[in-house]
């Protein structure tokens, strides 16, 4: 397990007091492993005098010595690789695509505008997408509470409600949720103390939900040097490894020229391998071992023909994504970038496109019946996939005595436990005598089938019973345990 704690201050200014700064930057280091800070008052040309007086990286997204600016800072206790950022031009957020403890993620510092701006979360929202991971941290002071009935105090008038409305639609549409009151439904504090009596919780994190399960505590603390409380959080990462889980066969496949010629040719290599008797008919083929041990042996091959060939062309895509993204990242920050528009949309649709070829596997893995048209189909199935590894996933087991276990050790250890004691052999309470009675032949409630019956049962399969048995299943299953779908089975085993 690793731990990380991110706290999240409004520190009104920190460019004209250098004592103030040092001292905040003192307590940031005593209490977080990540800080994001917002209202800076930093400009470019100081960043690396602040930089040098942390000690550390921090990631800047300046504005003047007067208002906004936005900062990321990094400490030496735990392990990152950044591999791209988005900066706003006036110093109200920064995005990173970044690596924490193996977890590729999004985070992001807001500094919410003091006006009714809904297009602002717009950008927002479309700059974290453009990342594309699924795993989504953002916090900062957003300048809207979440809910004016449990978020403020003493306020006479609803504050900017588009841009409310927004921040509410974001959240739906990227998976976030507000883990302070996910863990606090019913508890009334404030981050923010104004004239008039006000206060209001305007500080805050917004998590994806597979985070939720990871988080320990979410807090906010008491006001130091400024009118905001700081807030933080902490994430206990959970560095067991993912199983293998199931396979399922993507059906994208089928329609991969080179990969239909590579299973064409798997096929015929082994027939080859295992036939002792050659026919046109490649009913009348007999083999060196049983039908059924061909048919197994013939699925496996195929099955780790087309691992590997997945696996060539993730890595492929991954690639080219990556080098899509490292060109979109330059633009994005290049100080021309006005000039620059139709080559950064030309680069954003070849990632568009090329992320939502993705959404064909998410859909099998999320075993959903049905899938949305347009712009959030991509997002839908990743968040669907996403959930459905939480949902299977115990953090925390609580035992019969009271004691809970959080190490996954001795959780499958006590789930291993558990049904062998539910599936053990009982005392049956069936003797000798009603076995007998029940199956009787002359027990008038079991059917007994007719010799013809038996005949038509227990003969051979035809082609054509198997052709139609295909021509009937359903697709978007995958039925028995290899994982290759129903569509595999019609469209490229039933040619052969």
């Amino acid at each position: 397990m690793g731990s990380l704690k991110i706290g999240c201050i409004n520190c009104r200014g920190l460019s004209s007091d250098k004592i103030k700064r040092r001292d905040i930057f003192s307590k940031c280091r005593e209490n977080y492993d990540m800080v994001f800070l917002v209202d800076t008052h930093c400009k470019k040309e100081l960043e690396k005098y602040w930089q040098a007086e942390w000690g550390y990286k921090i990631i800047f997204g300046s504005h003047t010595t007067s208002s906004r600016g936005v900062a990321i800072l990094f400490r030496s206790t735990f392990s990152f690789e950044i591999f791209g950022q988005k900066v706003d031009q006036d110093g109200n957020y920064a995005i990173l695509d970044i690596k924490i403890f193996n977890h590729r993620m999004t985070i992001a510092v807001v500094y919410g505008p003091n006006e009714d701006k809904p297009v602002f979360y717009e950008i927002l929202q479309r700059d974290i997408e453009n990342f594309g991971n699924t795993s989504v941290i953002v916090g900062g002071d957003w300048n809207l509470p979440q809910n004016y009935d449990m978020d403020t105090l003493n306020y006479l008038h609803k504050n900017n409600p588009k841009a409310q409305k927004k921040v509410n639609e974001m959240m739906s549409e990227i998976d976030l949720v507000d883990v302070y009151r996910e863990l606090y439904p019913e508890k009334k504090r404030f981050s923010w103390r104004g004239p008039n009596k006000k206060q209001a919780r305007l500080d805050y994190f917004l998590v994806s939900s597979d985070f939720q399960p990871l988080i320990t505590s979410c807090d906010i603390g008491v006001a130091y040097r400024s009118d905001h409380s700081p807030v933080s959080l902490t994430i206990q990462f959970n560095t067991n490894e993912k199983g293998k889980g199931t396979w399922k066969f993507n059906n994208a496949l089928l329609y991969d020229k080179e990969f239909i010629a590579n299973t064409k040719t798997c096929i015929a290599d082994c027939i080859d391998q295992y036939k002792i008797v050659d026919s046109e008919n490649r009913e009348e083929i007999e083999f060196s071992i049983s039908d059924q041990l061909f048919w197994e042996t013939l699925k496996l091959m195929i099955r780790g023909k087309t691992i590997s060939y997945s696996s060539f062309k993730k890595k492929e895509r991954s690639r080219e994504e990556q080098e899509l993204e490292s060109q979109l990242n330059n633009l994005n920050n290049n100080e021309n970038i006005n000039d620059k528009r139709e080559e950064i949309t030309r680069i954003e649709l070849q990632l568009r496109s090329l992320r939502e070829s993705r959404i064909k596997g998410a859909i099998m893995r999320a075993k959903a019946k049905w899938q949305i048209e347009g712009e959030r189909s991509t997002k839908y199935f990743c968040n669907l996939e996403k959930r459905n590894y939480i949902d299977k996933v115990i953090q925390k087991l609580t035992l019969d005595n009271g004691e809970c276990i959080t190490d996954q050790a001795k959780i499958r250890a006590e789930q291993k436990l558990y049904y062998e004691n539910l599936y053990s052999s009982k005392k049956t309470l069936i003797n000798n005598t009603h076995r007998a009675n029940f199956f009787s032949l002359e027990n008038p409630f079991i059917k007994i089938l007719s010799d013809e019956q038996n005949i038509n049962l227990e003969g051979e399969l035809k082609s054509s019973e198997i052709h139609n048995a295909l021509k009937n299943m359903k697709n978007g299953k995958s039925p028995g345990l290899d994982g290759f779908t129903t569509e595999f089975y019609k469209k490229k085993l039933a040619r052969h």
